[in-house]
């Protein structure tokens, strides 16, 4: 047991680490998001992508972190979106500090059931609810799909 919880600490610490260094290398500020697609091939980056031009025209800039090459390959992104590989295992780490200490209210994740303990997947179609509004309200935020 104490293996698996100085393991989980152990991760939690390389996602600040990651996190620290996104912040310094990308300058990012008070207006500015960071986008994490932690799965590949989900059915929610597709719908999410489309999103990203919607935060970024509220945003000074926004990072957007995944491995998937739908989203890496993207071409429609405005200008003031960044888009990096960001591998799975460093998903994991930044989810996994994010669950011990929500420290911003800038970083999106993409994913209806990430980090764990999130259970969106199962509200897609209770009173209607589609795909869209749980990724534009659950996941972005916003007031409407």
């Amino acid at each position: 047991m104490e293996d698996i919880l100085q393991e989980s600490i152990d991760k939690a610490y390389r996602g600040r680490e990651s996190w620290i260094k996104l912040f310094e290398e990308y300058g990012l500020g008070n207006r500015d998001y960071v986008v994490l697609f932690p799965a590949e091939n989900n059915t929610v980056n597709p719908i999410a992508i489309r999103y990203i031009n919607k935060l970024a025209g509220m945003a000074d800039k926004v990072l957007v972190l995944a491995y998937d090459n739908e989203v890496l390959n993207n071409s429609e992104y405005q200008e003031n979106v960044t888009v990096i590989r960001y591998e799975r295992e460093q998903a994991e780490e930044l989810m996994q500090f994010y669950s011990l200490y929500q420290f911003t209210d800038r970083l999106i994740i993409v994913s209806l059931d990430e980090p764990e303990g999130r259970c969106g997947g199962p509200l897609v179609g209770v009173n209607g609810i589609t795909m869209d509004e749980m990724v534009a309200i659950g996941i972005f935020g916003f007031k409407e799909a």
